[in-house]
């Protein structure tokens, strides 16, 4: 007897042939060879590619906390006027007085003799005279003391070099000062000095200054 095989079982047969004869249909990843994807091997990592552009820049934050109040200056700035009107006589070494005198201030002390204290650190310019009287004759010289020291070689000094009597003397300068420091005009020159007088009908003219002014 002859069997005849159904049609659809052969072609059931073939399918499976092709199917498991390892082929992969030309199907791959790109940029490898074979048939990765069907035999399910994975391709090798590819180069890094290029740094992307900057992106925009971020929203400004918050503003910070408000700094402390710094201290309270006058209407005018940091400053004292110190002068005498009373005729007196100022030893070699010696502070000038200021007893009786006149002060005009903002941020200074002042002892009320001959001594001005500063309130706030600062830079200052610093201007001492003495008016000699017309029986006082020269060589004078005067300095700005801080803390009572004359400052070595070249400090706030005046020298007036004549011999003649009535001629005035005065120093000034620049200074870092730090609150606490303390400031008094000084008679350096050879002789004991009288200062202040009379001129024509005013009696008891000017006899000293001391100004000091913080400029910053």
């Amino acid at each position: 007897m002859r069997i005849r095989l159904n049609q659809n079982n052969k072609n059931n047969r073939n399918f499976a042939n092709v199917s498991n004869a390892g082929s992969c249909f030309g199907i791959g990843c790109p940029g490898c060879g074979g048939c990765n994807v069907i035999n399910n091997i994975s391709c090798a990592t590819g180069a890094t590619g290029p740094t992307g552009d900057i992106g925009p820049t971020g929203p400004t934050g918050d503003t910070g906390p408000t700094g402390d109040t710094g201290p309270t200056g006058g209407a005018f700035g940091t400053f004292a006027d110190l002068s005498s009107y009373q005729p007196q006589t100022v030893n070699v070494g010696a502070k000038v007085g200021y007893t009786p005198g006149r002060l005009l201030s903002n941020n200074f002390t002042f002892n009320g003799i001959d001594t001005l204290t500063v309130q706030q650190t600062g830079t200052y310019y610093l201007i001492g005279a003495l008016m000699p009287s017309s029986t006082s004759g020269g060589p004078f010289g005067v300095a700005i003391a801080i803390n009572n020291n004359i400052v070595n070689p070249f400090g706030l000094y005046g020298a007036n070099y004549g011999t003649t009597s009535g001629q005035e003397v005065v120093a000034f300068g620049l200074e870092n000062l730090t609150a606490g420091n303390t400031i008094s005009l000084h008679n350096i020159g050879p002789f004991a000095i009288t200062i202040g007088g009379n001129i024509g009908a005013i009696t008891n003219g000017p006899s000293s200054r001391l100004t000091v002014i913080r400029i910053f």
